[in-house]
């Protein structure tokens, strides 16, 4: 919801830009055509640009942590407070009611106009359908309807108007409106978005009035055409072309406006530098890159944060705190829940990292929490290895599960859109446990749908209870979401996702 935000708040931003180098710049110039496309282009950069990113690498000199390092600053057990109210969600919400309000009024709009057209008395004439009306309005047009009420105009008069609205017709002005009335929906909240839809609207007007006074000598007559209908105007829609409006004295104007030399259209290239600008302070993003000073010390390369159902406000607090500042972790535990002996019973966390990755971990329940951790693993080259949550035992020993093992910047693959790929690694079981059955349903709830199951390269299928394997048996098993690089893998019965087991017979 926040990006969403951000997103908006940017194109509005672009919209008031283009808004402004048009009012400065080119308000005054008679190249009407080149306007349109400036103005029209200001939407769309508006709503493309604020996609991209320039990307920033920073190198940070880091020292690598030490044995010692651990024993005396990690929390070893943390608990969570209730999650703060979400601001971004009162937004959002208050920007649906805008956007779902003024999208009714169009659909209001269409409608009635569609009745209007139904209505009326129709004939084509050179590709074009007039239509005659009874209802009180000002001529307009919408694509190629040309709508009147032959009854408030004279017929010397008609012919005149009749060849505006065809120039509006011709060059698809009603394609523009319609744009500049998703801008409004999409930005209602922007006063730079209304003044765009009033000001795009009146360079239509320049284009159709520059067409119809071409001809020197009839441009004094239709001034007076305009300036003698313009008292009775009916405008009750706005989705049209009304060949009158209350721009009557502006337009008068630009009919009489020397042609503006050929040299000012480099006018139009003065709004890049401001476009280089936007781009350089709102959307670079700047990725942090840890250099990291050997030292003679042993390196010690994992870490973990555990929670029970015993954990407290103060534990949780000092751990979110130190993985923010010393790994640019962003990790969370609420929704909070405690029975009458201070026992957690239900708990919400989520991580998310600089490099993108993230995970949510979930319990709920009757009964007090069984202890969980936050576990996170670099390489030789202080590079994220592995990320996620765990399960643990009481004893504080790691169980198998679902550990999400990074093996680029994110865990979504370039060819698909979910790519969720699970690696657990054989553990050092003996006793009793050695010879327990590894439960195969735990672990397909892990994916969206019944994955099947196949042991070293044989297909078993999806009876769970069925297959048998012992966790002594276990060399390695990977859970695999459906997507692209299974089904090129394994075929159609991997399209509800994999669980993969190698043992050590094989």
């Amino acid at each position: 919801m926040e990006a969403f935000a951000i997103y908006i708040l940017k194109s509005s931003g672009l919209i008031a830009l283009f808004y402004l180098c048009y009012r400065v710049l080119l308000e005054e110039e008679t190249f009407f055509q080149a306007n349109r496309h400036f103005l029209i282009a200001g939407i769309l950069i508006s709503f493309v640009l604020p996609y991209y990113n320039l990307t920033k690498t920073i190198l940070i000199d880091t020292v690598a942590i030490s044995q010692s390092d651990i024993e005396n600053n990690i929390a070893p057990v943390i608990s969570s407070v209730e999650a703060p109210f979400d601001w971004w969600q009162l937004v959002v919400f208050v920007y649906s009611i805008g956007f779902l309000f003024f999208l009714g009024r169009l659909v209001v709009q269409l409608l009635s106009l569609r009745k209007l057209i139904i209505n009326g008395k129709q004939h084509k004439r050179n590709g074009f359908t007039i239509i005659e009306t009874h209802f009180h309005t000002s001529p307009f047009s919408f694509f190629n309807y040309i709508v009147y009420n032959p009854i408030l105009h004279e017929d010397t008069s008609l012919e005149t108007i009749i060849a505006h609205e065809k120039v509006h017709a011709k060059q698809k002005h009603s394609a523009d409106v319609l744009i500049l009335h998703l801008l409004c929906i999409v930005q209602w909240f922007n006063p730079f978005a209304w003044r765009y839809k009033k000001t795009t609207a009146q360079n239509l007007e320049y284009i159709a009035d520059a067409v119809l006074t071409q001809n020197a000598s009839s441009k004094k007559d239709y001034q007076y055409l305009l300036l003698n209908q313009s008292v009775n105007q009916q405008q009750p829609l706005t989705i049209i072309n009304p060949f009158f409006n209350s721009l009557i004295k502006k337009r008068i104007i630009m009919i009489n406006q020397k042609k503006s030399s050929p040299f000012k259209t480099i006018k139009y290239a003065l709004v890049l530098p401001f476009l280089a600008i936007f781009l350089v302070l709102f959307n670079t993003k700047t990725i942090a890159q840890a250099v990291t000073k050997p030292e003679t010390d042993i390196k010690v390369t994992a870490f973990s944060i555990t929670v029970n159902k015993n954990s407290t406000s103060v534990e949780l607090k000092h751990a979110e705190d130190w993985v923010k500042k010393d790994f640019n972790i962003d990790l969370r535990f609420y929704g909070i829940k405690r029975n009458k002996n201070h026992e957690i019973i239900s708990l919400k966390s989520d991580f998310k990292d600089s490099l993108g990755n993230s995970g949510t971990w979930k319990s709920k329940s009757s009964l007090p929490i069984k202890p969980f951790r936050f576990h996170f693993e670099y390489n030789a080259n202080d590079e994220l290895q592995t990320i996620g949550y765990e399960g643990v035992n009481e004893d504080n020993s790691k169980t198998i599960n679902s550990n999400f093992e990074v093996t680029g910047l994110s865990y979504k693959d370039s060819d698909a859109n979910t790519d969720l790929s699970i690696k657990i690694s054989a553990l050092d079981i003996s006793g009793d446990k050695a010879d327990e059955y590894i439960n195969i349903s735990s672990f397909s709830d892990l994916v969206s749908k019944k994955p099947i199951v196949i042991i070293d390269g044989v297909n078993k299928g999806y009876d769970y209870k069925a297959i048998k394997v012992k966790y002594s048996e276990l060399d390695e098993m990977s859970i695999q979401e459906a997507s692209a690089k299974t089904s090129e893998k394994y075929g159609e019965i991997a399209k509800n996702g994999v669980i993969e087991i190698k043992t050590k017979k094989k």
